[in-house]
């Protein structure tokens, strides 16, 4: 099976589970709860970079799980559900332009590269680069 064909047998699979109105099957469920769980962690990487200003030691291990929480976890599992199930799906339902679709995976996109450039900031222990990354991840975008 292409990945096409897998994409819209899992587009049509959630659209069974959202037309049943079963709150336990609903797709978007796991990704509200994706959801709260970013929230947590982009809260602990603010107040983690709000500390760097005052002359803090920037945490390698503080960081380093940050990174593994936003660049494995929020970029190639929740993005990819919302990119290949949950946007396309929401198009093809009509509640969701495809034009706003393509704004969406564009600035998940640019999300993706201010990740590397934080991961680049931490490697060189470099306070104000992580500082200005997570303040342009988190309040500019």
């Amino acid at each position: 099976m292409t990945d096409e064909a897998a994409a819209r047998r899992a587009r049509a699979a959630a659209f069974e589970a959202w037309s049943r109105n079963d709150p336990a099957a609903r797709p978007e469920r796991e990704l509200l709860g994706e959801h709260h769980v970013m929230t947590v962690a982009m809260s602990a990487m603010d107040e983690e970079a709000r500390r760097l200003p005052t002359g803090s030691e920037l945490r390698p291990d503080f960081w380093d799980t940050e990174i593994e929480v936003s660049g494995r976890f929020i970029h190639r599992v929740h993005r990819t559900k919302e990119e290949q199930v949950f946007f396309p799906a929401l198009c093809d339902w009509g509640l969701l332009e495809p034009v706003h679709a393509e704004v969406l995976h564009d600035v998940h996109g640019e999300l993706g590269r201010l990740t590397e450039e934080l991961c680049d900031g931490i490697r060189a222990s470099d306070w104000e680069q992580v500082f200005r990354v997570v303040a342009i991840y988190l309040h500019g975008i």
